[in-house]
């Protein structure tokens, strides 16, 4: 019923932890490596938990604004 701000952060050492109007979200988790995307190969998705599009996967409710930085 309002905006709220997402934001998810990789870390070098593969830590990924995700925020929630600011606040920690959820537990932090690592993965075995930093993440890589592979270039002509990655994909950029906003509202879509994982590829391809189907079932329950799909954001329910809309997205203001989006924004990606290749560093905190």
């Amino acid at each position: 019923s309002r905006p709220v701000r997402i934001a998810i952060t990789y870390a070098d050492n593969g830590t990924i932890t995700a925020y929630r109007d600011g606040k920690p979200y959820g537990e932090p988790y690592r993965t075995q490596a930093p993440i890589t995307f592979a270039a002509g190969e990655a994909q950029l998705v906003f509202g879509l938990r994982h590829s391809p599009a189907s079932g329950n996967r799909l954001l329910r409710g809309s997205i203001l604004r989006a924004e990606l930085y290749d560093r905190a």
